[in-house]
């Protein structure tokens, strides 16, 4: 029989590994957004073994100090921490560049702050460079695809000018010279500097809507959230795919094709991510009942 020791220890065993499986479940979803999240979840838990580590509970201490070898070993060389990874919690409206320096400004001297600060603004810097020169690009080329004048608006044109000749227009100049000059602020530098969305600890923001309702201020940046926020942070969605292929490909089954097959699964995920009507739901038991009956005639 298990004595008082061994239930103080359970318990502690309990308190460990919740922190664990709890960052496990959210980081592990497929129905909602998980790079964005990511820094959170991590530095809680760095933050967390750091405590630990100086408990006056000896056994609790003791798994701390080695669990905070593993994490340094993985996760505490910043110089190759991942910056996409950290661009994510920056392109989260409620949080950006900010609440990267105050995290690491609890656990880091001034020093490292300041290196990974510079580090994450240059790499955000040439990301945003990058998207903004493929826009021009595709601006580009279809603002060429679109000027297509015919010969007979050429000629309207001509003679509008020759008759507009002489004739002077402060407002046409005026105009010109303001889209020529433009906005000496970045759009990268406008939304840093804006002021965070405010948000309650614990609900829910759909970051995804945030970004499509603004896209129309900040087109740049809303193309880098596109890509940077589809990054999931595990592959558990996929595995599991691939584990449920099993059960869809039986050897009841096996002479299915592989559009069949991936239709089954993509349908199977659908509905299972999605509130299923009753009448579907009630059809979808007869189907199961109606398949285990042909399994038990075939071994009758």
């Amino acid at each position: 029989m298990p004595g008082e020791a061994d239930w103080k220890t359970a318990r502690i065993f309990c308190k460990f590994l919740k922190t664990f499986y709890d960052v496990t479940n959210r980081l592990s979803g497929s129905l909602y957004v998980t790079s964005n999240s990511y820094f959170h979840d991590v530095i809680n838990i760095q933050s967390t073994i750091k405590s630990w580590s100086t408990s006056h509970d000896h056994t609790l201490k003791n798994m701390a100090i080695k669990m905070n070898e593993k994490f340094c070993k993985y996760w505490g060389d910043l110089d190759r921490m991942n910056m996409l990874l950290l661009i994510a919690v920056v392109l989260d409206p409620c949080f950006k560049l900010k609440y990267v320096t105050y995290c690491y400004g609890k656990l880091y001297s001034k020093d490292v702050v300041d290196k990974v600060e510079n580090k994450l603004t240059g790499t955000l810097t040439r990301l945003f460079a990058y998207y903004d020169s493929e826009r021009r690009k595709c601006n580009a080329q279809s603002s060429k695809a679109d000027v297509n004048l015919s010969s007979y608006e050429i000629e309207i044109d001509h003679i509008d000018c020759v008759a507009d000749e002489g004739v002077v227009s402060f407002e046409s100049d005026f105009l010109n010279e303001e889209e020529v000059v433009g906005s000496t602020v970045s759009e990268l530098e406008m939304y840093l500097t804006e002021t965070r969305i405010k948000k309650v600890v614990g609900e829910s923001f759909d970051i995804l809507n945030w970004w499509k309702t603004n896209s129309t201020r900040f087109p740049v940046m809303s193309l880098m959230a596109r890509d940077v926020l589809a990054i999931p942070v595990t592959t558990v969605a996929s595995e599991s795919a691939f584990s449920t292929g099993g059960r869809v490909l039986d050897q009841f089954r096996s002479s299915l094709s592989p559009k069949v097959v991936e239709g089954l699964i993509c349908a199977q995920d659908w509905l299972r991510g999605s509130p299923i009507p009753q009448e579907i739901e009630a059809r979808l038991t007869d189907v199961a009942e109606l398949e285990s009956c042909k399994i038990i005639k075939i071994f009758s």
